[in-house]
């Protein structure tokens, strides 16, 4: 991950949350990059991680705001992923393989 030396800003090209690397950075670091997808780029998206033996998933998006993360989790009639699973809240529907989009 690449920072700017004279800003100390990290180029969000270079962040790739599925890097387990990134995870070690300090968690100033990782807030502030947060803090920069919120601002920029709220659906961020990231390849899934190469795991050996592993078929390579279709990648993901990372809702980075609350208030989206919080809509999307009321309506997983609309937002599920392939596998049927989707964030829920035990007072909330699940999701099924045939609500999956």
């Amino acid at each position: 991950m690449a920072v700017d030396a004279a800003s100390g800003l990290t180029d969000l090209g270079d962040v790739d949350l599925s890097d387990r690397d990134f995870w070690l950075e300090p968690p100033e670091v990782r807030h502030a990059v947060f803090d920069r997808l919120r601002a920029q780029r709220p659906f961020a998206f990231f390849a899934e991680p190469e795991i050996p033996g592993l078929e390579a998933g279709p990648g993901y998006y990372a809702v980075t705001r609350h208030a989206d993360l919080d809509a999307i989790s009321s309506q997983p009639q609309v937002f599920c992923s392939g596998k049927g699973r989707c964030p829920s809240r035990t007072s909330r529907p699940t999701c099924t393989s045939s609500t999956a989009r």
